[in-house]
């Protein structure tokens, strides 16, 4: 049996357990420590989750165990299969990472303040300049059903996975003071009704989401 060595509430594992789950594959999965990282390092060499252990073969990193799943178990499959969509994808994430960068971390200042003394102006200012980055994605979901293909590829998992702050699961809200420190101050726009019905779909994959 595959075992996925993560936290259940990392949007990095979270990719996994889609794109395992798209592909009908089995897995147990078992939640690491994060004040014990001796059971993934023994593992994988390696302090972070995910960790994927299928047979004889260990995988770390996210994206890379996203490739090997994809390699390995073609079927469904989560790739672009042209040279040139493959290149603008990778421009569109790069430049969603570069737009969302500076606000993730300008947001996580606050996450550790008393809620008195949040600057609740600036954190709106942050929840719209997030959105403002969400913007081009909604327009490109006009005239298809994913961002880069007709089909779901690896790349819509991991741009949606990177908006989980944005639109945080109940339950992890429910369980995590991170979690509830984003779902009070951020969320995707209504006005941006592709994006929303794109990201649930893709993270209704995940069954320990909901």
């Amino acid at each position: 049996m595959r075992r996925l060595l993560e936290f259940r509430r990392s949007p990095n594992c979270i990719k996994i357990r889609i794109a395992l789950n798209l592909k009908g594959l089995e897995f147990e999965t078992e939640e690491m420590s994060s004040d014990d990282r001796h059971p993934v390092i023994r593992a994988a060499n390696w302090p972070l989750v995910p960790v994927l252990i299928d047979g004889e073969v260990t995988m770390r990193d996210s994206e890379a165990i996203l490739h090997y799943l994809e390699c390995n178990y073609p079927e469904p499959s989560l790739s672009l299969h042209e040279r040139e969509a493959v290149i603008e994808a990778a421009t569109v994430r790069h430049k969603f990472i570069e737009d969302t960068r500076p606000v993730a971390r300008a947001a996580f200042r606050y996450m550790n303040v008393p809620e008195q003394e949040r600057d609740a102006d600036r954190l709106a200012e942050l929840n719209r300049l997030a959105n403002e980055a969400i913007a081009p994605l909604n327009e490109r979901l006009e005239t298809r059903p994913y961002l880069f293909d007709d089909h779901l590829t690896m790349d819509d998992i991991i741009v949606a996975c990177s908006m989980i702050a944005l639109r945080v699961p109940a339950t992890f809200r429910e369980q995590s003071p991170l979690w509830r420190f984003f779902h009070g101050y951020f969320s995707i726009d209504p006005a941006h009704s592709r994006i929303l019905r794109w990201y649930d779909e893709i993270i209704a994959h995940d069954g320990l989401t909901a």
